[in-house]
């Protein structure tokens, strides 16, 4: 059985992108588009928030620093996987170079792998659950 429209697609594709450049402009309010009320939101260094209004207050203070504005983001397509009409797991990578912290020290190249879950409430995709990890070379033994 064959679940969402390209119309839900669509919508969830703007969600993220939106969100994308939210957080490339430094706008916090555009960054946590898309977040349900009640949202569970962790991100790669371990920070957890609850809720649209925690998401976004920390957001606001994150990407206000213009080091996290000046660095670069290439993003690729986000990749819906629909587990009913109304509910999908979206992921989407982006690589993230150039981000300088407060002490002037640049970061280096960061694969970033997010992984949303939404549900859609009265015709309106929303982000119940995201969690935000960065790729790491391991090196493998044997």
């Amino acid at each position: 059985m064959a679940y969402g429209s390209a119309e839900d697609v669509e919508a969830i594709h703007a969600v993220v992108r939106s969100q994308l450049k939210g957080a490339q402009d430094g706008d916090a309010s555009r960054a946590a588009t898309g977040y349900a009320d009640d949202a569970d939101w962790i991100n790669a260094f371990r920070v957890r928030r609850r809720g649209r209004v925690e998401i976004e207050a920390w957001m606001a203070r994150h990407i206000a620093d213009a080091g996290y504005r000046r660095a670069q983001r290439t993003a690729r397509p986000p990749e819906v996987r629909f587990i009913r009409d109304d509910g999908a797991v979206v992921h989407s990578y982006l690589e993230v170079i150039g981000q300088v912290l407060r002490g002037g020290v640049e970061l280096p190249l960061a694969k970033v792998h997010n992984f949303r879950v939404m549900s859609k409430e009265n015709g309106q995709w929303l982000i119940v659950s995201h969690i935000i990890m960065d790729e790491k070379d391991v090196p493998r033994s044997g």
